[in-house]
């Protein structure tokens, strides 16, 4: 069986405003979301967004090591897990 997790990272942007823009790693999004509440402080009005550009593709088989594969776009992920669906075999290392 083959499950596909966004690891994406987090953004936090302000129009026109370069020098406030961060990213965030995708377990940290209450830190993006304090460093909006920041902004917002500020009277500033920032924009929170997932780049999705980072997505893992995870095979978990009775009896066989859990495998994780790489995507860079979720479509990529998906053609990844129906090629395994397909094959019905798990990727080898």
């Amino acid at each position: 069986m083959a499950s596909i997790e966004n690891r994406s990272r987090h953004q936090v942007m302000v129009k026109n405003r370069d020098d406030l823009t961060k990213t965030f790693p995708h377990n940290l999004l209450p830190t993006a979301e304090a460093y909006c509440q920041s902004l917002r402080a500020q009277k500033l009005k920032p924009k929170l967004s997932r780049l999705d550009d980072h997505f893992i593709v995870r095979v978990r088989k009775k009896g066989i090591e859990e495998q994780v594969l790489h995507a860079d776009s979720l479509e990529q992920a998906e053609q990844i897990k129906m090629k395994l669906k397909v094959e019905g075999n798990p990727p080898s290392k």
